[in-house]
């Protein structure tokens, strides 16, 4: 056990693995082939027609080393086989939206789910683009993260399109940010499963079928961004979602595909004891968008103590805030500030509720 004062082995660990020497190999492409270089030799690792390989290699050679930075130059990838990251410490970087990944095959474009390392994962993806099939092209994900109690990853910068699955899929992935990524024509823009203290900063999850979706997960902090234009719901809360923040959400144009059917913002209880508590909204502004779009923007069928606070409901003519009767709801709702017209079913609530608008 770690005592006060000793040196911590595992942080010892960590500041070592800081200290490795800079790895980096570069993928470019010319003309019909893709070359992989190694920044430390000088020597060409891979040459040849297969985007896939070329970037594969790279990624196994840092791998190799303990860890490294795979960086991939302006062009167009043509992937047909799924790239994969198995290792801690590893960095994949493009050069902007100029790096474009095109990913042919039905699978995940990018997987990270055999990552072997539970402790200080470390893996960052920023940077590029990666295109898809498009959102009715089978169920495959941009990024896929679904193993074991992996932390501190980091994807900034992305651009993800054209995933029937999820543009961004993160289960057990903790401690991580997402940051300043774009989602657009995804099955589920983000999908965020036990991926408890995880902060998303500045992302527009757009033109899907649901922009935002969240279960099972605690301590969580969405800042910024847009959710646009989704066909079903902008953003889901389910069951178990402990202690999120949602807080200058943009939310515009959701519910394409029914406006009585489906919510800019939806809070949903499995059942009793199983339903998101402790749930903020703070500063988000809730334009309404098209005029029968959505008809009721924030649904509330399944919370245990909400906090609505200074946010912005511009349109008077649909509801604001539905409070479903009957429904897996208790605690105490809380409304402060902000512009809201509409509530519904707030005289028939049976918790308490407090209004200082």
């Amino acid at each position: 056990a770690y005592v006060r004062g000793e040196v911590d082995p595992l942080r010892a660990d960590y500041e070592a693995t800081l200290a490795l020497p800079p790895s980096t190999v570069t993928v470019h492409r010319d003309g019909t082939s893709y070359i992989a270089k190694d920044g430390l030799t000088r020597l060409s690792i891979y040459s040849g027609p297969s985007a896939s390989s070329a970037i594969q290699a790279s990624i196994d050679l840092v791998e190799a080393r303990g860890g490294g930075e795979v960086y991939i130059a302006a062009g167009l990838y043509e992937l047909g086989a799924t790239l994969t990251i198995d290792r801690c410490r590893v960095t994949l970087r493009g050069a902007g939206y100029a790096t474009v990944l095109r990913y042919t095959g039905a699978g995940h474009a990018l997987d990270l789910s055999g990552l072997v390392e539970e402790i200080r994962s470390g893996v960052v993806v920023r940077d590029l683009e990666i295109r898809g099939n498009g959102l009715a092209a089978g169920q495959g994900s941009g990024i896929h993260v679904n193993g074991v109690a992996y932390p501190r990853m980091q994807i900034e910068s992305i651009k993800v399109l054209g995933f029937g699955g999820a543009g961004i899929y993160m289960k057990n992935a903790l401690c991580s940010v997402v940051s300043n990524c774009v989602v657009h024509e995804c099955g589920i823009g983000l999908y965020l499963e036990t991926a408890n203290g995880t902060v998303v900063n500045g992302c527009s999850l757009e033109y899907g079928n649901v922009g935002l979706y969240m279960a099972d997960c605690a301590s969580m902090f969405v800042v910024g961004g847009t959710i646009e234009g989704n066909y079903q719901h902008g953003a889901v809360l389910h069951q178990d979602v402990l202690s999120v923040t949602l807080e200058g959400v943009y939310f515009e144009s959701n519910a394409l595909d029914g406006p009585s059917s489906y919510y800019d913002l939806h809070l949903v209880g499995a059942a009793a004891g199983h339903v998101p508590q402790n749930i903020s909204v703070r500063s988000c502004y809730f334009s309404g968008g098209e005029p029968t779009r959505p008809a009721i923007e924030i649904y509330v069928n399944g919370c245990k103590n909400l906090l609505l606070e200074n946010n912005l409901h511009m349109r008077s003519d649909v509801t604001n805030v539905h409070l479903a009767t009957g429904a897996y709801v208790a605690g105490k709702i809380v409304l402060i500030g902000g512009k809201m017209a509409n509530i519904a079913n707030l005289a028939s609530f049976s918790s308490e509720v407090r209004l200082a608008m």
